[in-house]
């Protein structure tokens, strides 16, 4: 649905409503079209839809005017961060926590496709981007509460509580070793992460 798409460049710091009506819609459209083929599946297995059940995390990420547009939708646990030059890190969308640990919302969960267009979140950042994670709960839960932990997984200095198989710290994917950020390489530094 954003096949072709391109930001007008106007004059104004934000894409005009009527463009951010459209990436909202093809955000919402994308999950639309991902939670049919979860249900589709499902029928193709002779399943029940609790078989298949997943969450779902979505990110577009555009130039704007020499800013950077980041839009969002979330559906279950998890989480999307946005590590920017300045050494922050910015949630967004924001995570389904249920009252019991491991409850979250799911893709498939009667109802939950009203909330699509809802979901979306859309930031618009000055600086320059240095990293985007989208990460299942898996991940994520390590840097519990996302909003102030976060920021570890890019510079950890290092992540306290985790520790490698040999007892080493475990740094952050991006982190400064002298003041020099040290940039994965071709995902290697993810990899040993």
């Amino acid at each position: 649905s954003l096949s072709g798409f391109r930001l007008a460049l106007g004059g104004t710091d934000t894409p005009t409503v009527d463009e951010q009506h459209r990436l909202r819609e093809g955000l919402a459209t994308a999950a639309f079209d991902a939670r049919a083929s979860v249900m589709l599946e499902a029928m193709r297995r002779r399943c029940a839809v609790r078989d298949v059940q997943a969450t779902f995390l979505l990110l577009v990420h555009a130039p704007y005017h020499g800013d950077t547009l980041v839009g969002a939708l979330q559906v279950g646990d998890g989480a999307i961060g946005i590590f920017s030059e300045d050494d922050s890190c910015h949630v967004l969308g924001r995570a389904d926590h249920g009252v019991n640990p491991g409850e979250t919302h799911f893709l498939t969960d009667a109802g939950i496709h009203e909330q699509f267009r809802q979901r979306v979140h859309f930031a618009f950042f000055k600086k320059k981007l240095r990293g985007l994670a989208l990460m299942s709960d898996g991940v994520s839960d390590d840097f519990s509460p996302e909003t102030k932990r976060l920021l570890e997984l890019f510079n950890g200095n290092p992540i306290q509580e985790l520790k490698t198989g040999k007892g080493n710290p475990v740094w952050g994917v991006m982190h400064k070793v002298k003041g020099i950020v040290k940039f994965p390489q071709d995902g290697k530094a993810l990899l040993d992460w």
